[in-house]
């Protein structure tokens, strides 16, 4: 499927990601709505797209960036605690400058105070920094999400956490592949079968034609 549209970008840390996306809402990692006026919809004919089977939802991703938004609370209370907050960059009380987003609490004059981040490779707001400013093709991400001072949510404290995945091949996928081995095998063994059986068939009749122009020639 293909949506044609203009589209808009609310960023973690503006009021109208809170309102589209409210904190009971929100899933680990998540740091942008996007909002979509589509007036157009394309869509392909599927007519070889496979059967899969639903198992379960991947929670992988949730697992990561649970452990990454845990990093940034549990660094920030600390700060707070902290009677000398250790800076972490010399860049920790600099100014940001919020860009505007279509928003009604937000313009290019506002700005607010950069964050203090965990350490380098902690947190997520560390990780959207390194990984979501730009595109792999060069083109600008995320602008003011990794500086936003919004807080992360504590989810220690909410008691949520999510299992490994089990990724492990169920027993009716392994029969299904099994059945398709064995069709090929079969399909394989037959076209054996076929091609050593052209090949007698060819050589008796060789024999055959040989032994024809062998008594022919006698006489």
């Amino acid at each position: 499927m293909r949506l044609f549209g203009t589209g808009k970008v609310y960023e973690f840390g503006t009021p109208e990601y809170d309102t589209f996306l409210p904190p009971e809402k929100r899933q680990p990692g998540s740091r942008a709505v996007i909002w979509v006026d589509v007036h157009k919809v394309g869509t392909s004919c599927g007519y070889s797209i496979p059967f899969f089977t639903y198992k379960a939802p991947r929670m992988r991703l949730h697992t990561f960036f649970i452990n990454k938004e845990q990093q940034d609370f549990d660094y920030s209370c600390g700060q707070s605690s902290s009677s000398s907050p250790v800076s972490v960059s010399d860049s920790s009380s600099s100014m940001v400058v919020v860009p505007k987003q279509d928003s009604t609490a937000l313009s290019d004059s506002t700005s607010s105070p950069s964050p203090k981040l965990p350490p380098e490779g902690q947190g997520i707001k560390n990780y959207w920094k390194l990984k979501n400013l730009n595109s792999q093709d060069g083109l600008p991400g995320l602008l003011f999400a990794y500086a936003s001072p919004k807080a992360l949510g504590d989810w220690r404290g909410r008691g949520i956490s999510f299992k490994p995945d089990d990724e492990s091949p169920s027993s009716k996928t392994l029969a299904s592949a099994n059945r398709g081995r064995g069709l090929v095998a079969i399909f394989a063994s037959e076209k054996v079968v076929a091609d050593v059986g052209k090949v007698l068939v060819g050589f008796g009749a060789g024999v055959l034609v040989t032994s024809a122009l062998a008594r022919l020639w006698a006489k």
